[in-house]
């Protein structure tokens, strides 16, 4: 039998996967965007702490999602070979994968904490003391989000994505009520910037319990089982280079702190800021992008690779369509957007000037992260590792040559990040349109062994 999403016209079938995964992005930005308005009210050394700490946070998240890129990914190609009864499987091998790396990276991590903030060359010690604090909290928590993040990529992949939407929901408007409970001691000790994370792994959590009642529903809870290298090989090969990709990206921007830090520490409190206001389009990308992954695996498991470069084209299209007028809308209101979350009017002004120039390659923004999930959906994810870390890293000679050698200061180094996107955007773009149509694809068959299509390269 036909996967149900496979009978839909293309753009049907993504729209009614991606609108759910577009609200959750708009929660999680929203989320984002809350912390850092009660973040704010501490005051701006704490908000400069929280944009430096946000390198090191994403870090800890993307590779405490290791498992759940493989997941979505596998189980999507399951659900098109009609092959759900491997779902379970494949679910707990990725909360093995998940977990692991999530605890490695704990006890390896906790030591650099106070070398990391001496790297971005933060100096006020009550910042780098909260920036501490926070990222402490954070480690504690990363073994909730990695089983959250893995749970909520089984519906994505089986293409319930309203229940995964359901469970966001919940998980984040319990953090929104838990935030200033904690920080603020409402009742409870207060926590100040650290009550920030410890509201975020609580509400994981609650997730998680909720998640987990509902996977049940639909027969494919987590089982009892020890891990398979079967089956962890080809989750690590599909989630690591997506993970070296998010963590290559994250180092870069640590390098890039004392450049940046360079020209004024309220210029890292403006890109902690504009990046938060950015997310508004990037989680809209990374919505429709997680769509493209699940229906581009489904029509993979059913050997419909005629329509996976069309899925494509197609996703970039409605994503434009939606970006591109916001990014004009915001290029001429970037300040107000600032001014929301931050008090300092240097800090309004160097954050409208970082908005400004990323609202001008919106286009190419899209085009990058609906390629990333295409890719997902072919299980083929090492050419997002080399696209993204080459694009990303050429930020630092760029920012260089720019801001220093040129003469354009801060101006200079935000202008690095927008070249870099479009680079990025353009060679995932035609790295897919080759990798659809000769790639080696694997199919699973009903009895777990996996058949593979070949075509030469």
């Amino acid at each position: 039998m036909s996967a149900p999403l496979l009978k839909l016209p293309i753009p049907v079938a993504l729209w009614r996967l991606a609108w759910p995964l577009i609200a959750i992005g708009l929660l999680k930005t929203g989320m984002y965007l809350l912390d850092a308005f009660w973040i704010g009210t501490l005051g701006d050394r704490e908000l400069a702490a929280i944009g430096g700490a946000a390198f090191a946070w994403w870090i800890l998240w993307i590779i405490a999602e290791l498992g759940a890129h493989g997941v979505q990914s596998k189980v999507a190609h399951c659900v098109g070979a009609n092959t759900t009864q491997q779902i379970a499987s494949w679910f707990t091998q990725g909360l093995y994968l998940g977990l692991f790396a999530s605890l490695l990276t704990a006890v390896a991590a906790w030591p650099l904490i106070g070398p990391y903030f001496d790297l971005l060359g933060l100096s006020d010690p009550h910042t780098v003391q909260a920036g501490q604090d926070f990222l402490s909290a954070t480690l504690i928590g990363q073994s909730a989000f990695a089983v959250h993040a893995t749970l909520v990529a089984v519906f994505r992949g089986v293409g319930h994505t309203r229940t995964a939407l359901l469970i966001t929901a919940t998980s984040l408007l319990c953090n929104a009520l838990l935030d200033p409970v904690l920080m603020f001691g409402w009742g409870v000790p207060a926590m100040g910037i650290s009550g920030a994370a410890w509201a975020t792994t609580l509400s994981n959590i609650i997730g998680i319990v909720l998640g987990l009642v509902l996977v049940r529903r639909i027969g494919h809870s987590p089982r009892l089982e020890r891990p398979v290298g079967e089956r962890l090989g080809p989750l690590w090969h599909i989630g690591m280079p997506v993970s070296a990709r998010g963590i290559t990206f994250c180092l870069v921007y640590i390098a890039l702190g004392p450049i940046i830090t360079a020209f004024g520490a309220v210029q890292m409190a403006a890109l902690g800021v504009g990046m938060r206001v950015e997310g508004l389009a990037y989680q809209f990308s990374v919505g429709l992008s997680s769509a493209v992954a699940t229906l581009i695996g489904q029509q993979l498991g059913a050997g419909q690779r005629d329509k996976i470069v069309r899925t494509a084209r197609i996703a970039a299209v409605m994503g434009n369509s939606v970006l591109i007028p916001i990014g004009i809308v915001s290029w001429f209101i970037a300040p107000m957007l600032i001014g929301w979350f931050a008090n300092e009017p240097e800090t309004v002004a160097a954050g409208a000037s970082y908005l400004r120039i990323q609202c001008i390659i919106f286009l190419w923004l899209t085009m990058e992260s609906v390629y990333e999930g295409a890719f997902v959906g072919i299980g083929r994810t090492r050419p997002t590792f080399w696209v993204g870390s080459i694009g990303t890293a050429a930020r630092i000679p760029l920012a260089i040559v720019l801001a220093r050698w040129l003469g354009l200061g801060i101006e200079g180094v935000w202008i690095s990040i927008a070249l870099s996107t479009v680079v990025k955007g353009t060679g995932l773009w035609l790295w897919f349109e080759r990798a659809a149509a000769n790639a080696t694809l694997s199919v699973p068959t009903k009895q777990g062994a996996v058949v593979t299509e070949s075509r030469s390269e």
